[in-house]
């Protein structure tokens, strides 16, 4: 959907209350400079595109998914701007550290099997100076979940 600036605090709301619904064991929110990649990011199972602020690690990240497809429910590829924990995933996290570490601007308990992690405020940060080093930290605090992606690379169909 096309990202409104003045909604972008009901939007994660709404997206909080049907992840709650669906009880999902993960998921993400990410920002994307056009529909076309925005569909490429949330369909997955193509090469991810490179754009501009986009780097290699985030593009292994999302190739990751695909490979790992058994598993998001247990790890994490990696962290986009805003990122649903699972229930197994609060199994191995204390939310207090994660929150302490301050690499999320907002960490938000929705209920006992599911939690959201926004990395900035402002959804399209990412991109900008100092996203990726937010990522960086992010990836710190999630490392107990996070996925093996030793074997996933971008040049395989």
């Amino acid at each position: 959907m096309p990202l409104d600036r003045e909604a972008i605090e009901a939007t994660v709301e709404s997206a909080c209350a049907l992840a709650e619904a669906l009880d999902v064991g993960a998921g993400f929110v990410a920002v994307e400079p056009t529909f076309g990649n925005a569909e490429s990011v949330a369909l997955g199972r193509t090469l991810p595109l490179a754009r501009p602020g986009l780097s290699e690690r985030r593009r292994v990240e999302r190739r990751g998914r695909d490979w790992h497809v058994w598993e998001p429910a247990e790890l994490l590829a990696g962290p986009e701007w805003g990122t649903f924990l699972g229930a197994r995933h609060l199994e191995e996290l204390d939310l207090d550290v994660v929150r302490a570490s301050g690499a999320f601007d907002g960490v938000v308990r929705i209920s006992p099997r599911l939690a959201f992690l926004q990395v900035t405020a402002e959804p399209d940060a990412d991109g900008r100076d100092g996203f990726e080093q937010r990522l960086v930290d992010a990836r710190a605090a999630l490392a107990p979940i996070l996925m093996d992606l030793s074997d996933v690379d971008l040049e395989s169909p």
